[in-house]
């Protein structure tokens, strides 16, 4: 199933509802800093926690428009192992070099081998959310990193057909306005609508995220030729047939009110028997912003048991 490219534009303002997010110093526990080099620049590494288990991995959505600050909700799982993530480049507060030669899943894909190599060199258990299980699952299977103990998608994205289908599905469930405007942006590619504003805004609130804690609100601001550029980038992706060839325990989440939908996660677990499958209740998308108590659990349990 080939992608055009209004449905490329489509997929560039959904995904400006996964903006970056701002954590609140009284809520949740200050995560260490520092920066790295990248090929393209040099990015913003978050470290918390400690403790007997391998570290956590831990890869960010977006691209555009997002950081790893919304992490900071998961800071609990710190009490038993590192917990350690990066503002990708192009993202948050990473250097911000705006070159389309960056924009390539292979340079993210290194850009994450260097971050594994230089903060996590050992085992470690890898989590991805949204484009980030795109970049996780690219990476194990172009770089075949070995002591990876454990691998958990949160509303995975491993097929960029299935995804567009899930996400423009979800589109046709909004009010009559918000439906009319996803409709001419998919016919004409055109984001210059005023409706579309107000059509994306329902759209987060209904399938992304739907009760974010205090002190975490969404402010990044997507850059639309970035969004486009990973787009034609991802078009056709699929990694689908290589899910069977992961050896490590593997967790699939989604949010009950995802647009990422239990038959996706249903498909995704048959590719790679032996799946354990997740639904976090009172939560969309960002199941870990929604419902982090429960997720969190959720997570504790799946490391554990793979460490065992």
């Amino acid at each position: 199933m080939r992608q055009t490219r209004r449905q490329f534009a489509i997929r560039s303002f959904a995904l400006a509802g996964l903006g970056a997010a701002n954590a609140s110093p009284a809520q949740f526990p200050e995560w260490k800093t520092g920066k790295i080099a990248v090929p393209g620049g040099n990015i913003l590494w978050r470290a918390y926690g400690g403790g007997p288990g391998s570290p956590l991995l831990m890869v960010h959505g977006g691209p555009s428009g997002a950081d790893s600050k919304a992490w900071a909700t998961m800071s609990a799982l710190g009490d038993e192992r590192r917990l350690v993530t990066w503002d990708q480049l192009d993202c948050g507060e990473s250097d911000h070099p705006n070159d389309p030669a960056n924009w390539r899943y292979a340079r993210y894909v290194e850009e994450m081998e260097v971050v594994r190599s230089k903060l996590v060199p050992g085992p470690v258990h890898v989590i991805g959310a949204s484009w980030g299980s795109t970049l996780a699952m690219e990476w194990l299977v172009t770089k075949r990193p070995a002591n990876v103990r454990s691998v958990v998608f949160i509303c995975p994205s491993l097929d960029s057909a299935r995804t567009e289908a899930s996400r423009r599905n979800a589109q046709m469930k909004l009010s009559a306005d918000s439906k009319a405007a996803f409709d001419e942006l998919a016919r004409t590619g055109n984001f210059s609508n005023p409706a579309l504003a107000a059509a994306n805004a329902e759209f987060v609130q209904t399938f992304v995220t739907r009760n974010p804690p205090p002190g975490l609100s969404g402010s990044g601001r997507p850059n639309p030729v970035m969004m486009r550029a990973m787009s034609v980038d991802w078009r056709n992706w699929s990694r689908v047939a290589e899910l069977s060839n992961l050896t490590q325990p593997l967790l699939l989440i989604r949010g009950e009110h995802d647009y990422i939908t239990d038959e996706d996660i249903t498909f995704y677990a048959a590719a790679r028997p032996g799946s354990e499958v997740a639904v976090i209740p009172k939560a969309a998308h960002l199941a870990f912003l929604d419902n982090p108590e429960r997720t969190i659990m959720i997570v504790r349990r799946f490391l554990n048991k793979a460490e065992q």
